[in-house]
């Protein structure tokens, strides 16, 4: 091995390529000391900074899969929770859609029997107008008549009072012939 690495670090050497892969092995594979310190192998030393890149990109892409997996668990319970919210709120909808219908129908029930007691009512007003003005008719007809009746009346009594008067008259004039008869009988 000592003759392969003379080989391949003089400047004289002429290495073969035997020689140039034991001098690779012995270079990258073996421990040596510098300063009278123990070095790592190339080999190990990159072995230990590839794994420590790899656990650096693992980790922190494992970290990165770990926080998007509870932001997605967050984000899914976050839309349960708003799907439920939701379907509550339209369930409160859909009771208060039937309450304001079985309102709505009773209210219609209610103005139809308002609308047909208001039409009953117009009937019997009108009714009442027809009989009012029938009663007012025969009542200027009455009225009419009592006129008539009154000044027939009058006229009956202006009549009564003269004949009344005639016969007073007469007979006042058939009381003097009479007395005067008497008298001049006497």
């Amino acid at each position: 091995m000592f003759i392969a690495y003379m080989e391949s670090t003089c400047i004289d050497g002429n290495p073969k390529l035997f020689h140039r892969i034991r001098h690779f092995y012995l270079k990258n594979f073996k421990r040596y000391v510098t300063n009278r310190t123990e070095q790592q192998t190339r080999a190990g030393k990159f072995t230990k900074d590839v794994f420590k890149y790899a656990l650096t990109v693992g980790l922190s892409g494992f970290l990165i899969l770990v926080f998007t997996l509870i932001k997605e668990n967050i984000d899914k319970s976050k839309e349960r929770l708003r799907r439920s919210e939701i379907k509550e709120l339209i369930e409160q909808l859909h009771s208060t859609h039937t309450q304001i219908s079985s309102l709505l129908t009773s209210n219609n029930k209610s103005l139809s029997a308002i609308s047909e007691r208001e039409a009953q009512s117009t009937k019997r007003i009108e009714d009442l107008k027809d009989l009012a003005q029938e009663a007012n008719e025969k009542l200027a007809i009455s009225n009419t008549k009592l006129q008539e009746i009154e000044s027939t009346l009058q006229k009956l009594h202006i009549d009564f009072v003269t004949n009344n008067e005639d016969s007073k008259v007469n007979t006042s004039n058939k009381a003097n012939a009479a007395a005067a008869k008497s008298r001049a009988a006497d």
